[in-house]
């Protein structure tokens, strides 16, 4: 397979969900981006992912609308896995918080285009949330696409092999 490059640029959130956090709180988010196989029964799994984990870096009480603007480099990326974007709250006191996710299939991405995707964040499966925000994100993705396999040649055509002459001529 060719040389495969996978670069991502998460500029931000939009709309982020806040729900469940005080007054005295703000939203610290980050995003992490995970890269692997769809599992065995083609469900989006962070532990069927690659254990190779990007993350941003948390914004301290950046709210609904955050800001990174952070750039990740991915070399040898399979076109045919699955990239997952989490977005979660740091909490100092608990476990993060889920804010949103999106699961896009590299294949979605046209080959050698760099593009800004507005991603929908949707809830962590089993939620009951519908909508959570935007994430906002530059993706090039350079590889080659697999070509058809190349059509066997046809069988040369031959003229039909003249009869031997009848005995008689001989």
């Amino acid at each position: 397979m060719a040389e495969t490059t996978l670069k991502l640029t998460v500029k931000k959130g939009v709309g982020l969900d806040r729900m469940g956090r005080g007054e005295a709180g703000g939203c610290d988010p980050y995003v992490s981006v995970w890269i692997g196989p769809r599992g065995p029964d083609g469900q989006v799994d962070q532990g069927h992912m690659q254990t190779t984990n990007f993350r941003t870096r948390t914004l301290d009480s950046a709210g609904a609308q955050a800001e990174w603007n952070a750039d990740f480099v991915l070399k040898g990326v399979n076109p045919a896995h699955t990239m997952l974007l989490v977005v979660k709250d740091t909490e100092r006191v608990s476990d993060n918080r889920h804010l949103g996710q999106v699961t896009v299939d590299l294949g979605y991405f046209n080959p050698n285009e760099m593009k800004q995707h507005n991603f929908r964040l949707g809830p962590a499966p089993g939620e009951n949330k519908a909508y959570t925000g935007e994430l906002i994100c530059i993706v090039q993705f350079d590889y080659q696409r697999p070509q058809a396999a190349p059509q066997a040649a046809p069988a040369p055509q031959y003229a039909p092999r003249p009869q031997a002459p009848p005995p008689q001529y001989a």
